[in-house]
């Protein structure tokens, strides 16, 4: 091998290593942008927690059907028991050891379901779902045995006469408006209107 030729091979190997180099600077700058990446994506998952979290404890200290609403979804959705210590839920032994009936009706609508759960269920701290099966809108409760409110709901949702028993218990809350401009016969004691001439009635 010629001196040139010696020189030229050491120029290659040097110029060869320098590329390893910048490719290994690359691939440690590109490292460090999805670890930065991925810390942001932490930083800013932690954040929408937290303003979410936020959200919910606002909404539940201003009006209590939201919190005891929320309070039954955090019931299903927690299994520790220390994050269930943190919202005074019963620890998951005791859950587990209740059992629950699952009440289900179908409405043509999700609007008919709707006006259904606020009209009957608003009141039973239940915690209630909607969702569209086969083309037909399920209304669906999970209701612990033997609770307080059981015969009631299990009334509401199977007994087919229910909704139309309440329509009538509602029109039976209808009262007079005595402040209407009608005409108002005042009736005596005899049971005839002031001024009758009752002269005649007695005839026979």
């Amino acid at each position: 091998m010629t001196k040139s030729t010696e020189n030229i091979e050491k120029k290659i190997e040097a110029q060869l290593e320098k590329l390893k180099q910048l490719k290994a600077q690359k691939q440690a700058i590109e490292a460090r942008e999805r670890t930065k990446k991925k810390e942001q994506e932490r930083k800013d998952d932690t954040r929408r927690k937290i303003l979410l979290g936020s959200y919910l404890i606002k909404k539940m200290n201003a009006n209590e059907a939201n919190k005891e609403k929320i309070l039954a979804e955090l019931n299903e959705y927690l299994t520790e028991d220390r994050d269930r210590q943190l919202f005074n839920l019963s620890p998951i032994n005791d859950i587990q050891e209740k059992k629950y009936d699952t009440f289900e009706k179908e409405f043509k609508s999700f609007e008919e379901a709707d006006s259904f759960s606020k009209r009957f269920l608003n009141n039973m701290n239940v915690f209630t779902s909607i969702k569209e099966i086969n083309g037909l809108w399920t209304l669906k409760i999970a209701v612990e045995e033997f609770s307080d409110h059981y015969i009631e709901l299990a009334d509401i949702f199977y007994n087919p006469s229910y909704e139309e028993l309440h329509t009538d218990d509602e029109d039976d809350q209808w009262e007079p408006d005595f402040d209407s401009d009608r005409k108002v016969t005042d009736v005596g004691l005899n049971g005839y209107p002031s001024g009758y001439d009752t002269s005649l009635t007695n005839r026979y």
